[in-house]
């Protein structure tokens, strides 16, 4: 078993440097990244309330904001943008580092966004809330010893 940070038996190509991305205080270890030569495409199941095909036009309802948002949730935060500080870091240190999709956004060169009704929401659930399902294909550009599971 491999304590964190990992040793050089992962492999002669990984290097903790190009896996932790420190943002502040707080640490990220992207997936899908560029020092891994990897990029993804996503296929997503969006389900809302209401009818399928009609979606009201404006900042609550709007599909291309909402996926924006969605996009920013999946990668790594930026310096000093409101997201690096929302994030409740309290019990978070280099030894329990925070995981996520992406390094940044480039790395998705395909997208597809399927619309729904969202036939039970929750109990509690506000007007605009929703569910979304997203299924992620993760490709090598180039083929290393560090990405050499995803060779299928």
């Amino acid at each position: 078993m491999w304590n964190w940070p990992l040793d050089a038996a992962v492999g002669p190509e990984w290097s903790e440097q190009d896996a932790v991305i420190q943002v502040g205080d707080l640490h990220f270890v992207p997936l899908v990244r560029a020092s891994l030569h990897l990029i993804c495409d996503l296929a997503i199941l969006f389900l809302r309330p209401g009818t399928p095909g009609l979606m009201e036009r404006g900042a609550r309802y709007d599909i291309d904001n909402r996926l924006l948002t969605l996009f920013d949730a999946l990668t790594v935060p930026t310096e000093g943008t409101a997201r690096s500080y929302a994030i409740e870091h309290t019990s978070l240190s280099r030894s329990s580092p925070i995981f996520c999709l992406l390094g940044d956004d480039s790395r998705i060169t395909a997208v597809n966004v399927r619309t729904d009704s969202l036939l039970a929401p929750a109990e509690d659930a506000r007007p605009d809330h929703v569910r979304i399902i997203v299924g992620v294909t993760v490709r090598a550009t180039t083929f290393t010893w560090a990405n050499l599971g995803l060779a299928g």
